[in-house]
């Protein structure tokens, strides 16, 4: 019961972010994870920030490993898709170490699955979801630039997990 409770207001939630008729600009990589809804008062502002911090936490882990990704070659890296788009797929991609994908995955899927809750929680609270521009966003691929793992200029492909 619980879980088709949870899959309506996800469907709810994906059609009503599909459904603005005027699409907001992508949002830019340094703003993957934080929200974008604006609540009305002091409860909704107290809700927002309360989400925001509990999906967070994992996003900062992974921005801080996607940091301090270090290689030899590009075989080494990988990237990993971050956030969740109202019409489905994420947000952006982030570079890691091919060492570190299974814990950056697991990273990014907890953070998804927080930030769908936490908008799901908005929308029943009757406080403003995020809408997305729902265009998908290409893997750009990692390299190995200067011993760091790099997302690809221009999105030019690559490995990922």
């Amino acid at each position: 019961m619980k879980k088709s409770v949870f899959n309506a207001a996800c469907l709810m939630l994906a059609l009503s972010g599909c459904a603005s008729a005027q699409a907001p600009s992508p949002a830019p990589a340094s703003a993957i994870g934080s929200a974008a809804g604006a609540a009305p008062g002091a409860a909704g502002r107290a809700a927002n920030e309360a989400a925001d911090k509990a999906a967070s936490a994992p996003l900062e882990r992974l921005r801080a490993m996607s940091a301090a990704a270090t290689c030899s070659s590009a075989e080494q890296c990988r990237t990993v898709p971050v956030g969740v788009k109202a019409c489905g797929g994420p947000e952006g991609y982030l570079p890691v170490s091919a060492s570190q994908a299974g814990e950056a995955s697991a990273l990014a899927r907890r953070h998804r699955e927080q930030r769908i809750a936490a908008d799901a929680a908005r929308a029943a609270a009757g406080v403003e979801v995020p809408r997305s521009n729902c265009m998908m966003v290409m893997d750009p691929g990692a390299t190995c630039q200067a011993g760091l793992c790099r997302l690809q200029p221009g999105g030019q492909g690559g490995r990922a997990d």
